[in-house]
């Protein structure tokens, strides 16, 4: 890159910086001031986050009794207006630590045990008899060996930018039916795990799984804006998406996998769910599932900074760090993103309206409210 390249980079990269500084959706005091110039900094510095790329984003950050909301960029490209924590966004895969921690509810609630084998939850002309060892377990910490979307799930698929809303669970279940595992199931992150633990808890409590989240989840965290279904005649307004080419995209619709990557929320709501996770003192009725959830089930899973519990994955920076429980997740036209460290109650959320990822951004602002902004840990 010559010298003239790199100036102009770096010119851009600073007014990308100032023009995110104009978009301010919230009351500004001292103490936010300040945590807004550090991240303006970190998004200028540290990151290559456009606003050109990435429209539209919200970046929430808990910091034990206090929470702060900071928006960039604009909901709506024809009508401009910054976020704000009231906006439902898709967050896509983050919905597995949803699904993990009601399947741990149910088990405390005697619906079904981890050590069931899953053709015990399904119609005997569902059950695969060579996958009798495959339990509930497996499919909450991704030991099944079943691959991540079905054999043949393109083909049923007619839009791209809308996998799941042609796929049944009859479909589901009928691949599962006849798949055989030829090898050893190790660890290997899979949709189709959360899938079928959709159908397992429907079968389990004889309801359905969008009522199970409301009943064992929303309610109890006060998450009135968090939704587990939405068709076009839904009252629900969700934030239009844009995908790689900055088109518009339609939300996600599910005929089956709303388990694995069907959640809708705020950034209100994910902040009151990550207060209960980092506050499992007073979690209420939760709290040894929660205290489950984060239990790491498969060390080194992905590789050896990062485990796997249910339906988070762990993040250790090295011997004397606490562990970072995280997850990311993604739509045709969203991206979300939670980190939180349970031993210091800080937490970073981000929700954006484009596909493209800004976890790198969650993890460095999860760092620096830790080391540099307030404390060392």
């Amino acid at each position: 890159m010559s010298y003239l390249d790199h100036t102009m980079r770096s010119l851009f990269h600073y007014m990308v910086a100032l023009l995110a500084m104009c978009f301010v959706a919230l009351p500004i005091s001292a103490q936010m001031a300040e945590l807004r110039s550090e991240i303006d900094k970190i998004i200028k510095y540290d990151t290559e986050l456009t606003i050109e790329d990435n429209p539209g984003f919200i970046i929430s950050i808990i910091d034990q009794d206090s929470t702060y909301h900071l928006s960039y960029g604009n909901s709506y490209s024809d009508s401009p207006s910054p976020p704000t924590p009231q906006d439902i966004y898709e967050v896509g895969s983050i919905t597995k630590s949803f699904t993990a921690l009601l399947t741990l509810a149910l088990e405390e609630r005697g619906y079904l045990s981890l050590k069931d084998p899953v053709n015990n939850h399904l119609h005997r002309n569902h059950q695969n008899p060579r996958l009798e060892h495959i339990t509930v377990h497996d499919l909450l910490a991704h030991t099944s060996g079943l691959p991540k979307h079905p054999d043949l799930f393109g083909r049923k698929m007619l839009d791209a930018q809308n996998p799941y809303s042609t796929y049944n669970k009859e479909d589901l279940l009928s691949f599962y039916k006849g798949f055989i595992i030829e090898n050893e199931s190790t660890f290997e992150y899979s949709h189709t795990n959360y899938a079928l633990l959709e159908v397992i808890i429907e079968n389990a409590t004889g309801s359905k799984f969008h009522d199970l989240v409301q009943k064992y989840i929303s309610r109890p965290m006060g998450m009135n804006h968090t939704y587990t279904s939405w068709g076009k005649e839904s009252k629900a307004s969700i934030t239009p998406g844009y995908d790689k080419a900055s088109r518009l995209t339609d939300p996600w619709e599910y005929k089956s996998f709303a388990a694995s990557e069907g959640i809708k929320s705020t950034s209100t709501d994910l902040c009151r769910y990550v207060n209960f996770h980092v506050n499992t003192e007073t979690s209420g009725s939760l709290v040894s599932a929660i205290t489950k959830s984060q239990e790491i089930q498969i060390p080194n899973s992905l590789n050896n900074a990062i485990s796997s519990a249910y339906g988070w994955q762990v993040y250790t920076r090295d011997k004397d760090g606490y562990p970072i429980y995280t997850f990311t997740g993604r739509t045709s036209g969203h991206n979300a993103f939670i980190a939180y460290i349970k031993e210091t109650k800080t937490a970073v959320i981000i929700l954006s309206n484009s596909v493209l990822g800004t976890e790198d951004l969650g993890l460095q602002v999860l760092r620096m409210v830790n080391y540099n902004w307030k404390r060392k840990v």
